[in-house]
């Protein structure tokens, strides 16, 4: 289980890199993941905290 966890925690992390530039060219400047993805302690019913 803890492996599904650090895997969906990776695809977002990765997920955002792959943006980066586009959001860098908005003025975006800072992103971060928090809450139980974050913190591997997410469930079926988590949502994804990005701010």
């Amino acid at each position: 289980m803890q492996d599904s966890k650090n895997k969906l925690k990776d695809e977002v992390l990765n997920f955002l890199k792959i943006l980066k530039p586009e959001l860098k060219s908005q003025g975006i400047i800072s992103l971060g993941l928090f809450g139980s993805v974050a913190k591997n302690t997410n469930t079926s019913s988590s949502d994804i905290d990005i701010v």
